[in-house]
């Protein structure tokens, strides 16, 4: 996401305990079982990693030496109360990273203190409630991560930070429900990444994202379809995540019905990867006619069906990784370009490939079974 620092100096140990990455700005002492920071790093440390130690709680006190401190990496340092004025002295702190510690106290002004803080990452905390996390101070973030938790309400309080979000993670959480009103302060954000895969997602309430305009949105492992697209009627996105995931036992084959809720909803990209369709017609695809891109990637697809000329803004057509190829009984866009491991030579010759070759429409292309030249001609 942008924010982890790259040095290619050589390191050097510091007083035998931690590596100095950069000189004087960035310090590494992960996993050296230390119980506090080290009075050996200089006050103009920047980038700190101080990820797998030993710190249960911190304190006003614990960083009050690191005034420069930038980007503080607290990954599963057992930590399990954060008190008031823990960062008061770290003024430019932009980004914590609290991912593996089971907080069990963290005080209403827990993140007071840095005047521009971006990024918190609170990924496998053991959070199972929003309320839980003090909103103070947080009006400046972009990344909001709370991933592997086991938060099982999306309701947004009235002060959760929206201004200048753009990257919220709520991924394997226990969220089953979204109610409208849990949700309807997103619409003050706009182009944001919203992430929600991994949750076993049985109800949205119709139009909950209405007149929300996001980048991209990620329902990945969400069973029904169409229940997602029920709750984003009305919204906006440049691309939308439907996949499925490998270990996933799909019960609910993915039919054309389930796709109409496509039609009431803007969007550009669409992944559909590894979901298995019920069967392909003529309206399978009839409400992505201002599609961009479509990722049918392990879809295990027989054969396109003869209406896809309909999606005559279509770029990029992902068909990767179906082995026994995929046959086209019509006219792919012209300006489409061909994304997969091959495509069988069939009727109209549509869709043919060499593996691994990225063809636009209409030009030459290596037969794959006589391997000789053709044209393409629509």
């Amino acid at each position: 996401m942008g924010f982890f620092s790259v040095s290619c100096e050589v390191s050097q140990p510091v007083d035998g305990m931690c590596t100095e990455v950069t000189a004087n700005k960035n310090y590494s002492c992960e996993g050296l079982g230390l119980t506090e920071i080290p009075e050996t790093l200089p006050a103009t440390t920047e980038n700190l990693d101080f990820s797998f130690n030993l710190l249960s709680s911190l304190q006003n006190t614990t960083f009050n030496m690191l005034k420069y401190l930038e980007y503080l990496d607290l990954t599963r340092c057992q930590i399990n109360w954060v008190y008031e004025g823990a960062f008061q002295s770290n003024t430019r702190l932009n980004t914590i990273v609290l991912t593996g510690n089971l907080l069990m106290f963290l005080s209403d002004a827990a993140f007071v203190g840095p005047k521009s803080l971006k990024h918190l990452i609170l990924t496998q905390t053991g959070l199972s409630t929003l309320s839980f996390i003090p909103m103070k101070n947080l009006h400046n973030l972009e990344t909001f991560t709370l991933g592997s938790n086991h938060i099982s309400s999306l309701q947004l309080p009235l002060n959760f930070p929206t201004r200048n979000l753009k990257h919220l993670d709520f991924q394997m959480n226990n969220i089953k429900r979204i109610m409208t009103k849990d949700v309807a302060i997103l619409q003050q954000s706009h182009n944001l990444t919203l992430i929600l895969k991994g949750n076993d997602m049985t109800y949205i309430e119709d139009g909950a994202f209405q007149s929300t305009f996001f980048y991209s949105v990620d329902f990945g492992g969400c069973i029904d379809i169409s229940v997602v697209l029920s709750g984003m009627q009305g919204s906006q996105t440049h691309i939308l995540k439907l996949e499925t995931f490998e270990d996933v036992e799909d019960g609910l084959p993915t039919s054309p019905a389930m796709l109409q809720g496509l039609c009431n909803i803007s969007v550009k990209d669409v992944n559909l990867q590894k979901r298995h369709f019920q069967y392909l017609s003529s309206t399978t695809f009839q409400c992505l006619t201002k599609l961009q891109s479509l990722d049918l990637t392990y879809t295990y697809l027989k054969a396109l069906p003869p209406n896809m000329t309909v999606m005559n803004t279509l770029k990029e057509l992902i068909l990767r990784a179906d082995p026994e190829g995929v046959q086209c009984y019509g006219h792919i866009p012209f300006q489409t370009m061909l994304q997969g491991n091959f495509f069988k030579s069939l009727k109209q010759g549509v869709c043919n490939s060499s593996n691994n070759i990225n063809n636009f429409l209409p030009q030459l292309a290596l037969d794959r079974e006589n391997n000789t030249k053709q044209t393409w001609l629509f």
